[in-house]
């Protein structure tokens, strides 16, 4: 999907607020971005009659970007105040909170004992789920420019981590998807494309998919990242200057 610019009714609040009627099941938790590698976004979990309410509320100290990840006794989110959360979640009380630096616009994944999130500064890291310690970091290169001027105001998106086995596929601001070893951070493999990588990526059979701010679709190979094609959209021939403002970023 090629969005061309965000309506100006969207609004971002600053406060964390949640419904029980609205959360996964105890046993159906959700560990990351749209629930698993592939963003089927498919939860098993039994929906509450009735309209629900507002349980508990947390306020941060800037817009809530990130979606939270939910497990049977625990969220965490990031906030544009340069944190992640750790909140209880039957209470919304807060556990930990670990200061990334910038603000954690990504929304982070659980797995192996660990969080795993990232900046809108470009730094990748996992934290130790119990108590919120830096286990591992890593920064990404220089922000590619934007495509247009002065479309910048909109870059707001993060790619969030994805996780399958002990691999972490995220996309960065320098133009690259990294696959990263889950318990160390390690770089497994570079895939470069020719402008930021805002999205999350997808993977499926064996086969990471993800979009580019260059307005093409890549996909690799997530053992090796041998690239396996490639896809243009209609996006990559526009002539920005002729609309005024970028339709080639895709977002997602």
């Amino acid at each position: 999907m090629v969005l061309s610019r965000v309506p100006a009714s969207v609004t971002v609040l600053s406060t964390i607020c949640f419904s029980t009627s609205r959360l996964p099941a105890q046993g159906d938790p959700s560990p990351m971005f749209r629930l698993n590698p592939a963003h089927t976004g498919v939860s098993s979990a039994r929906l509450f009659s009735g309209q629900g309410g507002i349980k508990w509320r947390v306020q941060t100290g800037d817009a809530v970007r990130s979606t939270p990840a939910v497990t049977a006794t625990r969220l965490y989110v990031g906030s544009g105040d340069g944190n992640l959360y750790a909140l209880e979640r039957s209470t919304g009380k807060i556990i930990w909170r670990f200061n990334a630096g910038s603000g954690v616009h990504s929304s982070p994944a659980v797995a192996g004992g660990l969080i795993i999130a990232a900046s809108l500064g470009g730094r990748i890291f996992a934290v130790d789920q119990a108590a919120g310690r830096l286990r591992w970091s890593m920064q990404t290169g220089d922000t590619l420019p934007r495509n247009i001027a002065p479309a910048g105001g909109w870059d707001l998106l993060v790619s969030s981590p994805v996780i399958i086995g002990n691999t972490v596929v995220i996309g960065g601001q320098d133009g690259i998807v990294y696959a990263l070893d889950l318990a160390t951070g390690r770089v497994k493999w570079r895939g470069k494309t020719n402008g930021k990588v805002r999205g999350t990526p997808a993977v499926s059979e064996g086969v990471v998919v993800a979009g580019s701010w260059d307005g093409r679709v890549y996909a690799y190979d997530l053992a090796t990242g041998a690239q396996k094609w490639v896809n243009r959209t209609a996006g990559d021939t526009m002539n920005l200057k002729a609309f005024g403002f970028d339709r080639l970023a895709i977002q997602g």
